[in-house]
């Protein structure tokens, strides 16, 4: 502006941001049945994104009950209903994906990190999680994005998600059977009695940010020139049926240029059968139906008499760990909990304790294999030539056990204007 000869000149903004508001996003269909595909596609354009305040909302609505007992969700947590998920990037590459024992992993990881006082243990708000005896009725849940994956994963970032990745993303969960996202808290399943449900409305809310016209227009020549990073931490799984051995060993032998930690969680088999259908079948589910599906429901000791970690000539930790409560300052070693492991720490020692506690506890062997106690994230590499491995020696008398291990590695994805390129 000029006036009086002189020039006036307003200083440029200092915003990076021109607006910022919450988007909804609803389910191809507004209801899924156990094993159906939940999925979403975030048409969010130009839009880049707060995956930290973002989150996913639905209804859990039981059908059909006739159980005769209080029900309640399996692990106590929101995504026992989940039993598989993906996340697709709109250029049909695979950004993310856990089968089959995802709502396991979100069990131990989430009771793990909750913060004491929270609204039940698996960081998800709900109304009250258990259905009295018969009864049938909708439970609300809302569940933040952020805690769909582990510790700085795909949702858990500080950063906006780039609008090239985000718009178009398709997300895909496989809701879970009845009897292991269930669980019976009194008595046991008469025969031919059941329990049915039904995910309905479900959608997700983003908070999204629309970019100043300077600021998009320099990241828009980024990402055409030489790419935009998106770096989270993946899960690879691994189940293996152990049978009565006494001894096993488990090995991982998945390219991971990164791999930061290992649980290795046991289960036992009994409570994960196939429903039996048909109308001669005689009730075979009361194990199932009565058992926390995501914990130790076996002997109420100490799962692993020991167990230790090797990848090549590396021995984590040097000697075998013999103890239960080794195995929990491990854990909280994990959890970065070390300094207040008696009385602060979310996950207690009785939680923990197979013996200490009625539901048989929360037991997990975990490992970290950083090298680095300054650097975060600075894991070693597993291959088919240096695979890791993973001695267990386990209390008889169970016949059945399963044991599952989680490989949490580095994911780092390059995102272009039009595809984005995937490196574990």
């Amino acid at each position: 502006m000029v006036a009086n000869q002189l020039v006036y000149r307003l200083p440029p903004s200092l915003s990076l941001v021109s607006s910022r508001t919450h988007k909804r996003y609803d389910a191809l269909r507004s209801t899924y049945s156990p094993g159906e595909i939940m999925t979403f596609v975030l048409s969010s354009g130009a839009s880049y994104i707060n995956t930290r305040h973002s989150y996913l909302k639905f209804t859990i609505r039981v059908t059909d009950n006739n159980l005769g007992s209080i029900t309640k969700l399996s692990g106590d947590t929101a995504t026992a209903v989940m039993r598989s998920f993906r996340i697709m990037h709109s250029s049909g590459a695979e950004l993310d994906r856990m089968d089959d024992v995802y709502n396991l992993w979100c069990s131990r990881n989430q009771s793990l990190k909750s913060p004491p006082g929270y609204i039940l243990t698996e960081r998800a708000l709900f109304t009250p999680a258990e259905w009295a005896s018969d009864e049938k009725a909708d439970r609300e849940v809302l569940i933040p994005l952020a805690n769909l994956t582990p510790d700085g994963g795909f949702f858990d970032q500080a950063n906006l998600m780039p609008s090239y990745l985000a718009a178009g993303l398709r997300l895909e969960f496989n809701i879970e059977r009845p009897e292991i996202a269930f669980r019976m808290t009194t008595g046991i399943r008469p025969p031919q009695a059941t329990l049915k449900y039904e995910i309905v409305d479900p959608q997700i809310i983003l908070d999204t940010v629309v970019l100043s016209d300077a600021v998009l227009r320099k990241l828009s020549e980024m990402s055409a020139n030489q790419s935009l990073e998106w770096v989270w931490q993946s899960v690879h799984t691994n189940s293996v049926t152990t049978g009565a051995a006494s001894q096993s060993s488990i090995e991982v032998t998945k390219a991971l240029s990164r791999a930061n930690a290992v649980w290795a969680v046991p289960r036992v088999a009994t409570a994960l059968q196939e429903e039996a259908t048909g109308p001669a079948v005689v009730h075979t589910l009361a194990e199932a139906w009565r058992n926390d599906s995501f914990k130790w429901t076996g002997v109420p000791k100490n799962p692993f008499t020991s167990w230790q970690f090797i990848l090549g000539s590396l021995h984590f930790p040097l000697i075998p760990v013999e103890t239960m409560l080794e195995s929990y300052f491990h854990i909280l070693s994990l959890a970065k909990d070390i300094s207040t492991p008696y009385g602060k720490s979310s996950l207690s020692y009785a939680q923990f304790n197979p013996i200490l506690t009625p539901s048989h506890g929360e037991y997990a062997a975990v490992q970290t294999l950083e090298r680095s106690s300054v650097l975060s994230q600075s894991g070693t590499a597993v291959g088919a030539q240096r695979g890791l491995l993973v001695r267990l020696t386990h209390n008889l008398p169970e016949a059945d056990r399963i044991v599952t291990l989680f490989t949490q590695h580095q994911k780092l994805a390059s995102v272009f204007l039009n595809q984005v390129v995937v490196r574990l």
